[in-house]
């Protein structure tokens, strides 16, 4: 059981090497290649999926993680078996944090990023609930009283529907990283929906309207229910 909010014992790119044990003899060339398309092109082209390499090597969010864990602890809030959910996963960061502090953890994500966060949460004896796309956001939030948004609602087309599912089913607590609050600059890059920019004033007027928000930095928000 690691309890260090930075983990500094884990050795991601080992995770890597044994999760795509069965290229070995291509991947860390592969990893030496400098970002970009030819890159990711390479990954695909040898079933390594680029935006795991990405997430897991590039950086964590072990340190966010930490922001929402503070938030939860000034009100009073325990981790120890909060239900919560790491929608839009990928590896899984923000869950195995609250996993690793007793959270009955759910992740949701497409089936290449399920594998792997699975695979990592397996490697230390941990066992999240594990939903693929597509699954209902009413079957996704019942129950749940964290939902985690690490880096992800900038990347879907329907923001808004997610924010009242999360309220129908009265979700306590939610964190977001970055969205709503982005500028044309980070919408302009790949993969962001402009679909989901053009929703950003709804969705804040309809957070605000169920939900406190603390800013817990730069654009992040700790949202918690208030009615």
């Amino acid at each position: 059981m690691v309890a260090d909010e930075m983990v500094p014992n884990e050795d991601r790119l080992q995770s890597v090497k044994e999760y795509y044990a069965g290229v070995a003899d291509i991947l860390l060339p592969i990893l030496a290649l400098p970002h970009g398309p030819e890159k990711s092109a390479t990954c695909r082209a040898n079933q390594i999926d680029p935006g795991i390499i990405r997430t897991m090597l590039d950086y964590s969010r072990y340190h966010e993680a930490r922001y929402v864990e503070k938030a939860l602890s000034s009100i009073d809030v325990s981790i120890q078996g909060l239900r919560m959910l790491d929608f839009g996963c990928l590896v899984s960061d923000y869950g195995l944090y609250f996993a690793r502090r007793g959270a009955s953890v759910a992740i949701y994500d497409n089936e290449s990023a399920i594998n792997f966060a699975e695979f990592r949460y397996t490697r230390e004896g941990l066992q999240p609930l594990a939903y693929r796309m597509p699954t209902s956001y009413d079957e996704l939030f019942r129950g749940r009283e964290l939902v985690v948004f690490g880096e992800v609602l900038e990347h879907v087309n329907d923001p808004v529907d997610i924010a009242k599912a999360c309220i129908d089913n009265g979700v306590q607590y939610i964190f977001t990283s970055c969205y709503p609050y982005g500028d044309d600059r980070y919408f302009a890059l790949p993969g962001h929906s402009k679909k989901a920019q053009q929703q950003q004033g709804e969705f804040i007027e309809l957070m605000e309207t169920y939900y406190q928000p603390t800013i817990t930095h730069d654009k992040a928000r700790f949202w918690r229910r208030i009615r």
